[in-house]
């Protein structure tokens, strides 16, 4: 075989071993990313129930507190005097019915989270688990193709010492080179011919799963829209553009309710802008 042979030969082999080396790299860059993955889908899930339970947890506490349990307590009480139904009473029963509209709303979000949850498990977090199924597979197939390389270059490294010294054993060793070649090629022609598409399919199979999830996204949160919208609207607010204002201007009324106080002014009155009261000032 002419020099020039030998080299485009060489050369041919060592490109063959870098797309290899690559299509290797390839499926282990895969493989570790999909694992993370799945293991922060899992935490997210996770945190979206306990989400959902905590926000249901301090709307039902907020119900139940002094005020809340008190307009609670009105407005099951059907034994109210119908003289009693003056402008008080008026407010009280709209402070009952903000109560109730605000544990229903509670209520009806950790249904929509509970279902977002489930959702992203369905969409996402299972389709990944049973992608994460074919890694182990793959794994073993890339194990097994390296194994019978040392193989071959074992078989290889045999026949050439009985060629240097002549042996019986010459012929069976050939015959197991062979065997061993033909072996490490299959496995090897199906390594180069999958692993290559293995890595291109991760594309497709992503698109359809965050596509649904997109959808399902879209769905909660406009749902969740709604049902704040429709709360709000309950509550007669529905000036939503000029509700932070409105907001902001009744905290400040109520603040100020609060700080006419006897035990609160006495006190503003008694600390200095430094947060010093006038005696630690004089010592």
């Amino acid at each position: 075989m002419s020099g020039f042979m030998k080299k485009l030969l060489a050369g041919s082999s060592k490109k063959v071993q870098e797309d290899e080396d690559k299509a290797v790299v390839q499926f282990q860059t895969v493989e570790g990313q999909a694992k993370k993955m799945c293991k922060d889908l899992k935490r997210h899930c996770d945190a979206l129930s306990s989400v959902a339970k905590v926000e249901y947890r301090v709307a039902e506490e907020l119900f139940q507190s002094p005020s809340g349990k008190q307009n609670a307590d009105l407005s099951q009480d059907r034994t109210l005097k119908k003289s009693k139904a003056t402008g008080g009473s008026k407010r009280t029963a709209s402070m009952v019915k903000d109560s109730e509209l605000q544990m229903s709303a509670a209520y009806r979000e950790q249904e929509l989270t509970v279902r977002l949850k489930l959702d992203e498990e369905r969409f996402l977090l299972e389709p990944l688990k049973k992608y994460c199924l074919l890694f182990p597979t793959v794994s073993a197939a890339i194990n097994r193709r390296d194994a019978k390389k040392q193989d071959l270059e074992k078989l290889n490294a045999k026949v050439e010492r009985y060629k240097e010294k002549p042996s019986p054993k010459l012929d069976i060793a050939v015959l197991d080179a062979k065997r061993a070649e033909d072996e490490f090629n299959k496995l090897d022609t199906q390594l180069a011919t999958e692993l290559p598409l293995l890595y291109s399919g991760r594309l497709d199979f992503m698109d359809v799963c965050v596509g649904s999830l997109i959808k399902a996204e879209i769905n909660y949160y406009e749902d969740l829209s709604n049902s704040h919208l429709e709360t709000l609207n309950a509550m007669g607010h529905e000036d939503i553009e000029n509700l932070e204002e409105e907001l902001d201007a009744k905290l400040d009324s109520l603040f100020g309710k609060l700080r006419g106080l006897s035990i609160v002014s006495s006190q503003v009155a008694a600390t200095a802008p430094d947060g010093s009261t006038p005696s630690s000032s004089k010592k």
